[in-house]
């Protein structure tokens, strides 16, 4: 059991003083069946005088069981954005508990559960709710899914279960959101090349791309990445002697300076001119 708020306090205008006791989420079973064997707890509080004199109080008795008490506090939910773009890193989801009377379910744990998903994980599962009832969650998109597992994605959904502890219980709520793959808006086109070969022996050449919209109009300050055929890049066959990513020019244009090292051994030499299209 923890106290979720300070030991110590005063008392408001109505000499009142509040505490939140709280019993964590995930307690194996047999923490669950110490707890519920222990017919429940009470809360003592001692007072103390400005004289130094003391008097202390108990709850009274408040008992735990393993069923679990329904609250009346209404959950809604969204993600961030409204359709989860999963091109991107992450998205976040807001879970946010009203009451009955229309208050704020302010300082509540509350719980995310995603359904098991390739590729998408919850960076902090369980957050308290703020002085509005709202919390959020950030969802992290792992970089590495297929191309496959994306659009498994798209079909499926993001499917997640939020559940709050209130002062009269516990409530929960499933929700799906969706998801989607963009498609892509801008054309990428190779421009030029200042060199049709290179020679084995050392060299380089100035390579140029160009993106348009679908209508043919050029896009500037477009980012753009390039890329090497990885085997011959780490076998120093290969060099980009330029910033992999680039934004294009006014004229839609990112240039790359692509160089083959001087000095090659003839087996590196015999390799890099054995490969027919570098891709």
């Amino acid at each position: 059991m923890t106290l979720d708020t300070a030991a110590n306090q005063t008392t408001n205008d109505k000499g009142i003083v509040n505490y939140t006791v709280r019993i964590p989420t995930g307690l194996s079973p047999t923490q669950k069946s110490a707890l519920e064997k222990a017919s429940g707890f009470i809360l003592s509080a001692k007072l103390t005088e400005a004289s130094g004199a003391t008097t202390s109080a108990n709850s009274t008795p408040i008992n735990v069981s393993n069923k679990i008490q329904k609250s009346l506090t209404v959950l809604t939910s969204e993600t961030n954005p409204k359709v989860v773009n999963i091109l991107k890193d992450q998205f976040t989801i807001q879970v946010s508990g009203k009451r009955k009377d229309g208050s704020a379910a302010a300082d509540k744990v509350v719980k995310l559960k995603l359904t098991q998903m390739t590729g998408i994980t919850v960076k902090d599962d369980e957050k308290k709710t703020d002085s509005s009832g709202n919390v959020t969650f950030i969802v992290d998109i792992s970089p590495d899914l297929t191309q496959a597992q994306r659009e498994a994605l798209v079909k499926s959904g993001v499917t997640y279960t939020a559940t709050l502890t209130d002062n009269d219980g516990v409530t929960a709520s499933n929700y799906n959101a969706s998801v989607v793959i963009p498609a892509a808006q801008y054309q990428i086109n190779f421009g030029s090349s200042d060199k049709v070969q290179l020679s084995s022996s050392g060299g380089s050449a100035v390579i140029s791309f160009r993106v348009n919209d679908k209508n043919g109009g050029v896009i500037a300050n477009q980012s753009v990445t390039a890329m090497l055929p990885k085997a011959l890049i780490d076998s120093g066959l290969l060099t980009l002697d330029s910033t992999a990513t680039q934004t294009t020019n006014a004229q839609g244009v990112v240039s790359y300076k692509v160089s083959v090292p001087a000095g090659l051994a003839k087996s590196q030499k015999d390799k890099l001119e054995a490969q027919k299209v570098l891709c």
